[in-house]
């Protein structure tokens, strides 16, 4: 393993689920990572960790709270999945990126492993592995790790984390969790460990049912973060918003780079998470106010251009889909949008549709560069049952053109469906950091 290429190329030749559609949870198994990380020599024990799970909001929470760690000089690593442009992003050291030829020193490493096993693991089982390999090596106080899919059998979750983070739970990769609430909720429980504190944020009344009595069960201590802080918006504007937050320990007003009212509802649980953690990390609300200020995480309700105005979002379930019509018409009241719709075909296109259908009855259905994608031609046949003007692109670029050429400077046209979609949007605008 001598270049970064050749680093990638490895990785790239395992079975990747991200890149496939998941129809049984037999593909999931604790037993592989445990394995894998045991011919690594247990990097995961050499660490503290704060895992993250939840339906919508982990990745943007983990990177707040990687933030206001990083800020208040924790030595931080932060693990997320997927990547939106660049593969170095899943693994960061106090906000920068792996460095090349870091990821090649790993990624030997990560070989050498998995040539003492009888299997070869999974994509997300390898890149977890690497991630907690870097952690080590990097010597981190805390490593902030997001889950991949639900919990229970998702490969971070051969964690003994200090605490874990559980944000909105709603209903997304059924076909693997559940078609069930409580069946997901139960799912996503399985981060809960015996004595270990959890923080959870607003829940459904089923799911909050689902939490405690695991909980109760494990002798875990549960925070609300509802009950624990209040946030409340003093402004809002393309450029970001003001939150005013209150907590048991005092008050501070914060200004959030990220867009809409689910932002400032994560930034609550991960304000709740640092204050949870103060037996470990002293942590003052000015060192979290200066790294919230200085958070940047693109492909979330992200400005991409102005007059006219082209957004980019990951919405990909209908709870996201609701989050992101409320906050554009808190944003820009009477603009007339435009949907450009890219979908993976395991979601749950339906629930998307409805959530974004009282926004717009204007659609150009396009795919992103991804096995899972769904065909523009198809993803227009089915997209006309929501929206009166449906139209189809083949690529996300062109889909955005195509939206602008008959638009105006009062036209805002908001492209969202998945990540990979948003991912490639931003290609052309994200800088590799580090």
């Amino acid at each position: 393993m001598q270049t970064y290429d050749q680093a990638l190329h490895f990785l790239d030749g395992l079975i990747n689920y991200e890149r496939l559609v998941i129809r049984d949870r037999k593909a999931f198994s604790l037993t592989r990572m445990e394995a894998l990380l045991n011919a690594l020599g247990n990097p995961q024990r050499f660490f503290q960790s704060i895992h993250v799970a939840g339906t919508k909001g982990k990745g943007s929470t983990s990177a707040m709270m990687a933030a206001i760690l990083n800020a208040a000089g924790v030595r931080v690593g932060l693990y997320t999945s997927p990547h939106l442009v660049n593969f170095r992003e899943r693994f960061q050291l106090s906000g920068r990126w792996v460095r090349e030829s870091e990821m090649v020193e790993a990624t030997a490493a990560l070989k050498a492993a998995i040539d003492q096993l009888d299997f070869d693991p999974t994509y997300f089982e390898a890149t977890t592995a690497l991630g907690f390999w870097l952690f080590k090596k990097w010597k981190v106080d805390v490593a902030v790790v997001e889950v991949g899919l639900g919990g229970r059998l998702d490969a971070t979750n051969v964690l003994d984390p200090i605490l874990s983070v559980i944000l909105p739970i709603s209903f997304d990769h059924m076909q693997v969790l559940g078609y069930k609430l409580k069946e997901i909720a139960q799912e996503k429980a399985g981060v809960i460990k015996k004595n270990r504190p959890v923080v959870i944020a607003d829940q459904d009344p089923e799911v909050l049912d689902v939490l405690y009595l695991n909980a109760r069960k494990k002798q875990a201590p549960l925070v609300e973060a509802q009950k624990k802080t209040t946030i409340s918006i003093l402004k809002r504007s393309p450029e970001g918003q003001q939150v005013a937050i209150q907590t048991p320990k005092g008050s501070q007003v914060f200004d959030l780079p990220l867009l809409g009212d689910h932002q400032a509802m994560n930034l609550k649980v991960a304000v709740t998470a640092i204050e949870a953690l103060a037996s470990n990390f002293q942590v003052t609300f000015d060192q979290m106010k200066e790294g919230i200020a200085q958070l940047r995480w693109p492909g979330r309700l992200q400005v991409l251009s102005q007059n006219p105005w082209v957004l980019v979002d990951g919405a990909q379930n209908a709870a996201s889909g609701v989050s992101l019509s409320v906050a554009l018409r808190q944003l820009w009241p009477k603009a007339n949008i435009k949907l450009v719709l890219g979908v993976s075909i395991d979601k749950d296109l339906e629930g998307l549709a409805k959530a974004l259908r009282p926004l717009t009855d204007t659609v150009i259905a396009t795919e992103a560069d991804s096995p899972r994608a769904w065909p523009a031609d198809d993803l227009a046949k089915q997209l006309s049952s929501w929206f009166a003007h449906v139209d189809a692109a083949p690529s996300p670029q062109e889909a955005i053109l195509k939206a602008q050429q008959s638009g105006s400077d009062q036209e805002l046209v908001v492209a969202t469906g998945s990540l990979y979609l948003a991912g490639q949007l931003c290609s052309q605008r994200q800088v590799a950091r580090g």
